[in-house]
């Protein structure tokens, strides 16, 4: 089946464009149309010797880090600190927290991001076409910046404040002006942390696929949460409905194929399918190797799920346990009261 965009689920492999921001980059996954969900996916890349100015504004980053390093500055209400991210790290930016970010290594720093679909249409706002990137920005580029950021209410830092934690700005950056420096309660909030997925996090085996928690409803105000998911070759669950909860689902490794409603994407990594609550979809490993994806809830809850029926296990873990009566009869048992109906395996 062709993968292609159904506006009723979601399903698309397709991009929806990028745009420069003056040395990183920002590819939109998701559209920031869709009505079904407030979240957006975005794939970021700062390259080599490039930093992103400290700011601050309301709305909640996740960054999965999929490729490279790069720092991370953390605020704690007293001082800053920089802090490494590398390939797997799961880092997550409170609403209102100070921070910024910087690449001293020698290859670009890939993440994939997790964030409001406001925060991608102020993005989408303030971008430039990719053609632009190798152009200095004008005076007049960095002044339609610094508005925009007052009119979203975000934070920018001083020339100054960005050099006292080491962000050398060519030509000065965007400075907002008196009265355009956004919120100045954003500094009470702590700042960035890392998530990092050890061997021996703990995660839960849903019959052939594994779960791993990266974050919760309690670090996001419930807004949503976010789990890696190892599927073994074949593994997949039964056709299924979130009645209270839409999901975004992206490949990180293997073959996998997402079927949502009479729609099916089958992609490997990179592939990013969105499924609006009350849709019936599964997903399967289609190859001979393991698949792992990302998978995020929204609202949160539902990850909570997993540890009430999961068989308890290690990230580190890749093999599965032998699939019982009694699974089935438990996974059945809590369903309805995290609002999902599971469906027959050949419905459909």
């Amino acid at each position: 089946m062709r993968p292609e965009r159904n506006n009723a689920t979601g399903l698309a492999t397709e991009r929806v464009g990028a745009t420069d921001h003056f040395g990183p980059t920002i590819e939109y996954l998701t559209s920031l149309e869709d009505e079904h969900t407030d979240l957006c996916m975005l794939r970021g890349t700062v390259p080599p010797g490039v930093s992103v100015p400290l700011h601050a504004h309301a709305d909640i980053e996740d960054f999965l880090i999929l490729s490279g390093s790069m720092e991370g500055l953390r605020y704690n209400g007293r001082g800053y600190t920089w802090v490494v991210a590398q390939t797997g790290d799961y880092v997550h930016v409170p609403g209102s927290a100070r921070h910024a970010w910087r690449n001293r290594s020698s290859e670009p720093a890939v993440s994939l991001i997790i964030t409001s679909r406001r925060m991608g249409r102020f993005f989408q706002e303030t971008g430039r076409p990719l053609s632009e990137a190798s152009r200095p920005p004008t005076s007049e580029e960095l002044a339609r910046f610094a508005a925009a950021s007052a009119s979203y209410g975000h934070w920018l830092a001083t020339p100054e404040e960005n050099a006292a934690v080491g962000i050398e700005i060519p030509g000065g950056g965007a400075q907002a002006g008196p009265g355009k420096r956004g919120d100045e309660a954003m500094i009470a909030q702590t700042g960035l942390t890392i998530f990092r997925p050890t061997a021996e996090k703990p995660a839960y085996w849903l019959a052939d696929h594994r779960m791993t928690p990266l974050i919760s409803g309690e670090q996001t105000n419930s807004a949503y949460a976010a789990l890696e998911v190892f599927v073994v070759p074949g593994g997949g669950p039964p056709p299924h409905i979130h009645h209270a909860e839409s999901e975004l689902f992206y490949v990180l490794e293997g073959d996998l194929t997402i079927r949502a409603g009479d729609q099916a994407v089958r992609g490997g990594p990179g592939a990013c399918v969105h499924v609006p609550s009350g849709t019936v979809h599964t997903f399967k490993n289609e190859g001979s190797t393991p698949a792992r994806m990302l998978v995020v809830y929204e609202p949160a809850g539902f990850e909570q799920y997993f540890s009430a029926v999961g068989t308890p296990t290690v990230h580190g873990d890749e093999t599965m346990p032998q699939l019982t009566q009694e699974m089935l009869e438990r996974f059945q048992a809590y369903a309805a009261q995290f609002n999902l109906e599971i469906l027959p395996p050949d419905h459909g």
